[in-house]
Parts: C-alpha cells; structure tokens; sequence
C-alpha cells in the first residue's frame, strides 16, 4: 500500500523529458495543472469580477486546446474510427456516470438534511439524465461531443494529403459552425423554446464552440511537430528539456493579450453561453492557451504542478461537487485569517492552498481504491499486498 503511494506521490511520470514517446507529455500536464487550479480559483467567488473575466477568456478553452493537441500526438485520427469513441466513452464518460452518481448521493443526503428541496434534486437528476450535466460535471458530455465533432471533420476531410490542410479546413468549419450554433441558440432561447429541448440545443452548442478550440489544438500539435522536425539540436534521449527564449516570449506575448483585453470584455460563461461573441471567445481562448502551452514548454517541469495536471479530471470533478472546496475554505478560515495581513487576501489564498491540499487525499484515494470512477482498472499488485494484510 505504501509502495503505491509513494508511486502516485513522485508526481512526475515523464520528468526525463517533455515527448510523447511512450511518455506523458509533462509540460502539457503542466498547462492543465496550472489551469484546474485557475478553474478552481474562478469557482471559489474570492476573487474579484475583474480578474475572473480575465479567467474566463481562458481557463477552460485551453483543457479544449489541449485535447486536439493530445489527438494529434497520439495519431488518433488515423485509428479506426469506432475503436476511438469507445476508448473515449471509456475515459470520459464512465467518470461522468460515476461522479454523477455519488453526485446525487449527496444531494439525497442533503435533502435528508433538509439542505435541498424534493426539486433541486429532481432537476440535478434531469440534469444528468439529458448529459447536461450537474454542476461541474457539464465538462465531460461537452468534451466528449467536442471531440467526436472534431474526429468527424478530420474523416471528412481526411482524403487529402496534406494534415496540414486537413487541420485548417476542420477549424475554419468549425468556427463557422460555433457561429451558426451559437446565435441560433439564443434566437431559440428568446424564442420560448421548451427549457428542456433548450438545453440539449445549448450541450449541443457548447460542443461545437469546444470543437473549434480542439480543432486550433490539433492544428497547433502539427505545428509543432514540424517545427521540432527542423531543429536537429534537440534530441528525444536527452534527460531534460528544451528551453526556447522565442517560445517563452511568444507565450507571453500571447498571454499578455488576454491581461489587455479583459478590461474591454464580459465575463464568458461558455456554460451558459453567455460569451458575447464567439469568434472573441475563441480568440482569447487560443491566444490564452497558447500563451500558457508555450510558457509552459520553455520552462522546466514543477512536479507538483505536473501532479494535478495529471489527475485533472479528478479535480475537476471533486472540488465542488465532493464539498472539498467547503472543506479548504472552512479550513483556511481557521488557519489563515489569524495571521498577519490583510484578511480577504489570506482567507483566498488559504482557502485555495487548503483545498488544493486536501485533493490529494482524494486524488489518491480514488486512484488506488475505486479506480473504475476514472475509467481505470485495479493495480493487481496492490490488491495482492491489501489481500496479503487483510
């Protein structure tokens, strides 16, 4: 058991170098890493609506980008086509049945409380059902579609020779489509539509916006698999990174758009599909995301950072729908706030440190114990040795 801990605490599974030769691809755990904690940050209402605009423009559409990065590096649009979306019902779909599940325990638990109404459950069930999904848990059905919206116009496309072109005719098409979506969703919402067929319109619609942000991904991913074609300097049995100033520069160019531009726009609530425009959404978000990928490629890998990129879905999942953010943020009132300085700015960062904390129990846990909820099996060598104890 305590093997298999320390296993999951070394945090790092590709630190010897950032390729995906049979690796993780560290620095892009990194850029997830850095953005689950953003997303828990945005949903922690500590912060003030100024910097969670400037949040919104990015800490979701770069999990998006990321993905169609993940496609093209994994060859996945060469495999057969039926063998992938099982692979991604298995990974994507399965954790969203089971958090979904344990979701809804809770709230029965809080209805037995009398924390929730009869209806609140009721409508977190309908929620579930039609995959627009209870709270956080709208991520996955969303991601899901994305991806098989994606993987479609890869195979429509796909005749041609070049990927290159492959990749820009799936994201022009994609952009226009996010387009078409998006304001025929809301001629719809202003329209009375039932609030049911609504909301599958607006899964829908979220999914096709998604799919454009893959689509950048996975045209980013070829990118960069030219680009490191042509640099012969850098070799894959190097145990350590490759430090680019151009890239570090660019990426903080590009993030630099994003700190510019917030001032001038809403708070993007993809979501709901509250973005104000589309084609600005999909924007910042690329400019964001690349921002943070090329920051992120240029600088070494921070294991703890890496840790939580790595088991992003749990966090994502757990953090408000388990009451660990509840949790951290009892906590950090405790711990925090006694101490010298101002107290919003303490209780934030111990509320965030806390919280983040006390996810690696959970990450653990649901990694050595109920696996199945990530769409993982058991580790039969821990199963050996807790049978041995027992």
């Amino acid at each position: 058991m305590l093997g298999r801990i320390k296993k999951e605490l070394q945090l790092v599974y590709s630190s010897k170098v950032q390729s995906h030769n049979g690796k993780r691809v560290t620095y892009l755990d990194m850029v997830r890493g850095i953005a689950i904690f953003l997303v828990v940050v945005g949903h922690s209402g500590l912060i003030d609506l100024d910097k969670n605009v400037w949040l919104s423009t990015f800490h979701l559409p770069v999990f998006f980008v990321v993905s169609g990065m993940l496609i093209q590096l994994k060859k996945e649009e060469e495999q057969l086509f039926i063998k992938v979306i099982l692979r991604k019902l298995k990974s994507i779909m399965l954790p969203y049945l089971w958090f979904s599940a344990v979701s809804l325990l809770l709230d029965v638990i809080q209805l037995v409380r009398g924390f929730f109404t009869a209806d609140v459950l009721k409508e977190h069930i309908v929620q579930t059902v039609t995959l627009q999904g209870y709270s956080v848990l709208w991520f996955l059905p969303v991601l899901l579609l994305a991806e098989i919206f994606m993987f479609l116009l890869l195979k429509l496309y796909g005749r041609m020779n070049s990927k290159m072109r492959v990749a820009m005719l799936s994201v022009i098409t994609s952009i226009l489509m996010s387009v078409g979506m998006f304001y025929g969703y809301h001629f719809l919402a202003a329209s009375g539509i039932s609030a049911l067929i609504l909301g599958e319109i607006r899964v829908l619609t979220k999914a096709v916006i998604a799919s454009a942000l893959i689509a950048v991904g996975y045209l980013t991913g070829i990118c960069f698999e030219k680009l490191k074609k042509k640099d012969m300097k850098v070799s894959d049995k190097k145990p350590c990174f490759h430090f680019s100033p151009v890239a570090l520069i660019v990426g903080l160019a590009l993030a630099a758009v994003n700190i510019l531009a917030a001032p001038y726009v809403q708070l993007m609530d993809i979501n709901n599909v509250n973005v104000g425009n589309p084609l600005l959404y999909i924007g910042l978000g690329i400019t964001g995301s690349l921002g943070l990928i090329l920051i992120c490629k240029s600088i070494p890998n921070i294991p703890f950072i890496t840790f939580y990129g790595q088991n992003t879905l749990i966090v994502m999942c757990t953090h408000l729908n388990f009451y660990v953010m509840n949790i951290g943020m009892i906590l950090g009132n405790k711990l925090f706030v006694p101490l010298p300085g101002p107290d919003g700015l303490q209780f934030m960062l111990g509320a965030m440190i806390c919280t983040m904390l006390l996810e690696i129990p959970v990450i653990l846990f649901i990694r050595i114990f109920i696996p199945f909820m990530i769409g993982q099996g058991y580790d039969r060598g821990i199963l050996a040795e807790t049978t041995s104890n027992s």
